[in-house]
């Protein structure tokens, strides 16, 4: 049952690294079983609000809710699938033990694995289609196959809000399409949150889309308008459509702080 609390409450943030702003006036709420996609320039603050989600950054200003708690009393509940993956994949570590990773949260370092462990780790595995991966080792999946790993340790923690950071960053468009597929499939009733620059991906796939360069416009709809998306990068845009949906931004040296 999809509980009718935002799962994400943010309101009047503000946030500054050395003076400069980075994050400024954002308001946003999220439903539980949202997927929601931001885009924005490098240097939009993307990131930035990831962290602040996480309870990594402190903002300046505002107030910052997740399931109705400050941030960092959402512990459990909240995974990050980050774009670059901090290990070493020459590490001999299966599938298995790699997502296995995600339940020592609520088991702990020290304690052994026990058979609920491993039933989520493979319901997990079975959720992004990777259960035939479960023996193989980590430093030989391809990018897809790594991508899809991250996202079953994600749901092995049990967590019911997501955050993405570039998922399909390094992957092929057809790798790229049936991740976003999977993920698709996962919400509701779990709650996403992806950070794309693939506009294109962000409007076929995702319920609600979020443009972010300092100040974020969200809609409650996975419309794309032309006022959102000059507001966001600072320039107009043309937008080409055919058979398939593609978003096209004209060249511009617009502010990308």
């Amino acid at each position: 049952m999809i509980s009718a609390q935002p799962v994400v409450c943010i309101h009047n943030l503000s946030l500054a690294f050395r003076g400069m702003p980075v994050l400024e006036d954002i308001h946003l709420e999220l439903d539980a079983g949202d997927f929601v996609g931001i885009i924005g320039p490098n240097g939009g603050g993307k990131s930035v609000l990831l962290k602040v989600i996480l309870g990594l950054l402190k903002p300046d200003r505002g107030r910052v809710e997740i399931f109705g708690r400050p941030p960092q009393l959402a512990h459990g509940r909240v995974a990050y699938v980050p774009q670059v993956p901090g290990f070493d994949p020459a590490v001999p570590m299966t599938v298995l033990e790699m997502v296995l990773m995600g339940r020592l949260a609520a088991r702990g370092v020290l304690r052994r694995y026990e058979a609920d462990d491993r039933r989520s780790a493979t319901d997990a595995l079975a959720a992004v289609h990777a259960e035939h991966l479960a023996t193989r080792l980590v430093g030989r999946l391809s990018g897809g196959q790594l991508q899809r790993v991250l996202i079953a340790r994600a749901l092995a923690v049990g967590a019911e809000l997501i955050l993405l950071d570039e998922p399909a960053a390094s992957l092929d468009p057809q790798s790229a399409a049936a991740l976003y597929e999977q993920l698709a499939g996962l919400s509701p009733p779990i709650t996403l949150i992806l950070v794309s620059h693939d506009l294109a991906v962000i409007s076929r796939h995702v319920r609600s889309v979020a443009c972010l360069n300092r100040r974020l416009h969200y809609h409650h709809s996975r419309e794309i308008s032309r006022e959102m998306v000059e507001a966001t990068y600072g320039c107009e845009v043309d937008f080409l459509v055919h058979q398939h949906t593609h978003r096209v931004l004209a060249d511009h040296t617009g502010d990308e702080n």
